[in-house]
């Protein structure tokens, strides 16, 4: 959630579990930092991939029903 120096002890982090809502705070070395961004990445990337796909098959849908709608010749010049 949030993140700040804690001197030269590490970092001071703040975290939150998404699936129980769990928070806690500790100060965490550079390698569990770099190991809690790493997971952050990972996540972040899977989000995105998630949302590509899912604005991959909503825009096909799309293309199908304006497809379907051409040939059916509800769309017309003065449509546009």
């Amino acid at each position: 959630m949030d993140w700040e120096p804690a001197g030269s002890r590490g970092w001071s982090i703040s975290l939150r579990c998404p699936e129980c809502e769990w928070r806690g705070e500790g100060v965490y070395s550079q390698d569990v930092a770099d190991r809690f961004d790493n997971a952050l990445d990972i996540a972040t990337q899977e989000v995105l991939d998630d949302f590509e796909e899912l604005r991959r098959a909503n825009m096909e849908g799309d293309v199908e029903r304006f497809l379907a709608a051409l040939e059916a010749g509800q769309i017309l010049p003065e449509d546009f």
